[in-house]
């Protein structure tokens, strides 16, 4: 991963250290009665050393808006058809040769603390000791065992009412998967940390809940499903390429994964797995302009294999 940057959030390179003056940075679920759903993801930060790199790109890709939350510019709501989904950190001084853009992605917890403590108890460490941030809550970030971030948050306004699958639209985050180098070991860490159920798959091309992406690029190892509380939560899966870190990788809806990849790569982007390399030819996997990797896939989901092409 490198040297993990949350300068936009007001806190420095690594060292854990806070910065003088933080930005603003938007509520979970601002104005809405307080409602939890630990094991959740609330939330996800893009981390970049530049914002204009990666504006245009994901406005004309999901038709997102990214917006200075003040004068600093250090921190950028992104707003999807008016209603805040996420939000781009800028690092102010990133060395370029130690950092790398990314998707941070933060998962409600009820003690941040206490989690925090018992996931460097399992193996884990501590990026940044637990904090406050006004108008965020009290939060997090700490590594797994393979090295993978992950924000721990405990949002101030709760972590808003769970959309059904069914009423998410293109633009809109729809699931999350982490790609690890150690699946057994990151499955006890995750179950025991968070209290995660796990239902193991075949495949991910098993997987046919309506909210996960189905590929079967992993030559067919486990896919396993992370729930809680009667809700599937995120999945976990054998890390495909040799090369790459372990991450946690999300999703956004597009209505048609096909002409999305088209779009990635007329804007700078890459796309390392293409839709033709997906059981149902219906999601990918792509990087931004600045190298921050994340998942496409087509919603709704094709109904049979192959979908209607």
């Amino acid at each position: 991963m490198g040297m993990l940057c949350i300068a936009g959030l007001g806190l420095a390179c690594s060292s854990g250290s806070q910065a003088e003056v933080r930005p603003l940075v938007p509520a979970v679920a601002p104005g809405e009665s307080p409602v939890y759903r630990p094991g959740s993801f609330v939330w996800f930060d893009l981390l970049v050393d530049d914002a204009d790199a990666v504006r245009s790109f994901y406005g004309e890709l999901f038709g997102w808006n990214l917006e200075a939350t003040d004068g600093s510019g250090r921190y950028l709501s992104i707003l999807h058809d008016g209603r805040v989904i996420g939000g781009v950190s800028v690092a102010e001084e990133a060395d370029t040769a130690d950092h790398r853009a990314l998707w941070l992605s933060s998962v409600s917890v009820t003690d941040v603390d206490g989690i925090t403590s018992a996931a460097v108890a399992a193996g884990g460490s501590v990026i940044l000791e637990p904090g406050e941030l006004p108008d965020r809550g009290r939060y997090s970030v700490i590594a797994d065992p393979q090295g993978t971030a992950l924000v721990l948050l405990r949002s101030s306004t709760g972590d808003g009412a769970r959309r059904s699958p069914e009423a998410r639209q293109p633009g809109e985050w729809l699931w999350i998967e982490l790609w690890t180098s150690d699946l057994g070991a990151a499955r006890e860490f995750y179950s025991e940390l968070l209290d995660y159920g796990v239902e193991v798959r075949e495949s991910r091309s098993a997987e046919e809940d309506a909210s996960a992406a189905s590929s079967d690029g992993d030559s067919g190892s486990a896919y396993l499903i992370l729930s809680r509380d009667g809700e599937k939560k995120a999945g976990m899966m054998q890390l495909p390429f040799d090369e790459a870190n372990p991450h946690w990788l999300p999703f956004v809806a597009v209505k048609d994964v096909h002409a999305s990849v088209k779009i990635v790569e007329q804007l700078g982007g890459q796309v390392i797995v293409s839709p033709d390399a997906v059981g149902r030819h219906d999601a990918a996997i792509v990087v931004d302009p600045a190298g921050a990797v994340l998942g496409l896939q087509q919603w709704p989901r094709p109904s049979a294999p192959g979908g209607d092409r």
